[in-house]
């Protein structure tokens, strides 16, 4: 288990250089315990649901726009600081979703992860959504699944810097589909996925992650 400072956070947001930034939607499951060595055996023979792909786009601003279904707007040139803060506002309002005013916004999808292929939250990026737009807050189902990045048209073996969103703060990323294979679980984010106490190094080999709150 590790985590890096918020200090490691991009400084400028991610403009379109022939990267793409593709949306991807999640489902959770329901499961009594978690075994992070061995996840499929928590499900009581439950099956994963497969994710739905929502597209890629030439900037993250429109990717994000798109993903929520305009709840995050931002100006083209807006900075990764800037994005990170509407995120994290974003995340505000779905904690206050038993407010009227906020019925509008817990009815668009959340982002509770981005992804990304070059160490330092750069390259080409992925945008991990819950559709119900509770993410892991109380109200939310606490934990989404990826099974299989390639089958949804991510890159596989290609993530190297990860940051989660929406409450959903523990990310197990593993080296193969279907959650096998060696596993590094990150806190709120990291911008290399290699575990310094273990020694296992995942940069460019992740292939499956599972979201939890």
């Amino acid at each position: 288990m590790f985590t890096r400072s918020h200090a490691d956070l991009p400084v400028h947001a991610q403009e379109d250089s022939g990267k793409l930034h593709c949306n991807v939607f999640l489902r959770p499951v329901s499961f009594d315990s978690f075994d992070p060595n061995n996840p499929l055996a928590s499900l009581n023979e439950a099956t994963v649901p497969r994710p739905t792909f929502g597209g890629c786009y030439k900037t993250q601003v429109e990717a994000i726009h798109i993903g929520t279904e305009g709840a995050i707007s931002l100006p083209n040139d807006a900075t990764q600081s800037e994005v990170d803060q509407a995120i994290r506002q974003y995340e505000r309002a779905l904690l206050l979703s038993d407010d009227a005013s906020t019925e509008a916004v817990t009815r668009s999808p959340a982002i509770i992860a981005i992804g990304y292929s070059g160490r330092n939250y750069q390259g080409a990026a992925w945008y991990y959504y819950d559709p119900s737009g509770y993410g892991c807050t109380p109200a939310g189902p606490q934990n989404f699944w990826f099974p299989d990045y390639s089958a949804q048209g991510f890159p596989n073996d290609d993530l190297e810097s990860i940051v989660a969103y929406a409450g959903c703060n523990t990310i197990n990323v593993y080296e193969h589909v279907s959650f096998a294979g060696q596993y590094i679980r990150v806190d709120n984010y990291v911008a290399s996925i290699y575990d310094p106490y273990t020694g296992v190094d995942l940069n460019n080999k992740v292939s499956s992650s599972i979201h939890l709150g």
